[in-house]
C-alpha cells in the first residue's frame, strides 16, 4: 500500500469518527431535553397537588342570643387571604461542545437545573362581636281597667293635700297649700240669720254659703225669728294655733289643727241681751241640727264615743264641712271622720261605696296617689263629680247622678 492510499484511508476513517461523535452528541442532547421536559412536568404536578392541601375553607359563624330584656348578637367575620403558589421553572439550555481531534472525542454535558418557588398561603381570621342592649321602660299606671265611660284626669302630687275631705289631726299635718280654700271674713258674708263674734273670724267661702243655707232652714222649719247662734271660732293661722297650744287650750300642735283648713268652726248660743251664753249643744229646738246639718255637708268633728280615734274629747259645738253625701253617710253610720276616710280606702272605681238620698245617687271611690309625680285619676266622661285629696296617700272621687 503506497503512501497515497494510506492517506486516503486515514481521511476516510476520520470522517467516520466525526459522524459518530456528532450522532452521539445529538443523541445526548435529545436525552437531556427529554429528561428535562418530563422531569419538570412531573415536578409541577406534585407542587400543585400540595397547594390543594394548604388552602383553607372560609367560614362565617353567626351567634344570636336573646333574653327578655337584653338581646346580644355576635357576628364572626372570617377574612381569608389566599396566596397563589407560583412555580417558576428556569431551564438551563444544555450546551454540548464537541471538540474532535485525531484520536480523542470530548463531550461536555451541562446538567439541567429546575428551580421551584412556592408561596405559602396565610389565612387570617378576624372575629368581631357586636353586643346590642335593649332597655325596656315599664310604665306603671294607677289602674289596669279600661272603661269607655271614664277618662283620665291628671292631678299633681300636692293635690292630695287639698279638698273638702282632707283629714287633719295629730298624725296628719295641714300644709297650707295654695288655692285650697277661699278664706274670707264671716261677718261680711253672713245672711244675718246668725251672728259672728267679731269682724275677723274667717271661713272658706263655700262653707259660709252652706252655713247660711242651713241657718235659714233652721229658722224656717222651727218658726223662729232669731237663732241666737253665734260663730265664735273659725280659721286659725299657724301662729294663732301655736299660742293656743302653748297656753294649754288645745292638744293639737300648730300645723295639726283642723281649724287650719277653714272648714271647721265653733258655735255658741246667746239667749238674751244680758249676754247669757253657753257652748252650742243639740238639745231642745237645737236638736234639729243633729239630723239636718249633714244635709248641708256638716258633721260633728269630735262625736261622743270616738275620743280614742279623734284624739279629742267629744264636743257638739265643733262642726266640720265635708260636703254631701259624705256628711250624711257619716251620720247615718255613726262614724267619725277618721273612720270614714279609712273606710273609703277599701272602695275602688270597680267597687265604689254606694249611697242615695232623696234626690241623687252617689258612687264614692278611692284612688291611691302615685309614689312620684302626678296621678291619673279615672273620672266619668259625663255627669257631675268631685275629686278631693285625703291629706295623706290618695284621692277620693264622688260621682253624682240623678235617681
Amino acid at each position: 500500500m503506497n503512501r497515497g492510499t494510506k492517506r486516503r484511508n486515514r481521511r476516510r476513517y476520520r470522517i467516520r469518527y466525526d459522524r459518530i461523535a456528532i450522532a452521539a452528541a445529538v443523541i445526548a442532547v435529545f436525552v437531556l431535553l427529554f429528561v428535562a421536559f418530563f422531569g419538570t412536568s412531573h415536578q409541577k404536578q406534585e407542587d400543585y397537588s400540595d397547594i390543594g392541601d394548604i388552602l383553607p375553607v372560609s367560614q362565617t359563624s353567626e351567634t344570636v342570643s336573646s333574653t327578655t330584656t337584653t338581646s346580644t348578637t355576635s357576628t364572626t367575620e372570617t377574612s381569608t387571604t389566599t396566596s397563589t403558589t407560583q412555580t417558576t421553572t428556569t431551564p438551563t439550555t444544555t450546551t454540548s461542545t464537541t471538540t474532535p481531534t485525531t484520536t480523542t472525542t470530548t463531550t461536555t454535558t451541562t446538567t439541567t437545573t429546575t428551580t421551584t418557588t412556592t408561596t405559602t398561603t396565610t389565612t387570617t381570621t378576624t372575629t368581631t362581636t357586636t353586643t346590642t342592649t335593649t332597655t325596656t321602660t315599664t310604665t306603671t299606671t294607677t289602674t289596669t281597667t279600661t272603661d269607655p265611660n271614664f277618662m283620665r284626669e291628671i292631678h299633681p302630687h300636692d293635690d292630695i293635700y287639698k279638698g273638702d275631705l282632707i283629714l287633719v289631726n295629730s298624725e296628719n299635718e295641714y300644709r297650707f297649700p295654695e288655692n285650697d280654700t277661699e278664706t274670707v271674713a264671716v261677718y261680711s258674708h253672713t245672711n244675718h240669720d246668725y251672728d259672728v263674734k267679731d269682724m275677723v273670724t274667717s271661713l272658706d267661702d263655700t262653707v259660709i254659703r252652706k252655713l247660711n243655707l242651713m241657718m235659714s232652714a233652721f229658722l224656717r222649719e222651727t218658726d223662729r225669728k232669731d237663732s241666737n247662734i253665734m260663730v265664735i271660732d273659725g280659721f286659725r293661722t299657724y301662729e294663732q294655733q301655736e299660742k293656743i297650744y302653748q297656753s294649754g287650750d288645745s292638744i293639737f300642735r300648730p300645723g295639726f289643727s283642723d281649724y287650719h283648713t277653714s272648714r271647721t268652726f265653733d258655735l255658741a248660743i246667746f239667749e238674751n241681751m244680758e249676754g247669757d251664753s253657753y257652748y252650742f249643744k243639740a238639745s231642745g229646738e237645737y236638736r234639729w241640727f243633729l239630723q239636718n246639718a249633714p244635709k248641708y255637708g256638716f258633721i260633728i268633728r269630735f262625736p261622743k264615743g270616738k275620743d280614742d280615734i279623734t284624739g279629742e274629747e267629744y264636743r257638739y259645738r265643733t262642726y266640720r264641712y265635708v260636703g254631701v253625701p259624705h256628711a250624711e253617710y257619716i251620720y247615718k253610720n255613726s262614724l267619725c271622720m277618721e273612720e270614714y276616710i279609712q273606710l273609703l280606702k277599701s272602695h275602688t272605681k270597680d267597687n265604689p261605696l254606694l249611697f242615695e238620698d232623696d234626690d241623687y245617687k252617689y258612687k264614692i271611690y278611692y284612688v291611691p296617689c302615685a309614689k312620684r309625680g302626678a296621678t291619673a285619676v279615672l273620672v266619668p266622661k259625663k255627669g257631675e263629680y268631685t275629686v278631693s285629696g285625703n291629706n295623706s296617700d290618695g284621692f277620693i272621687v264622688t260621682v253624682k247622678d240623678k235617681l
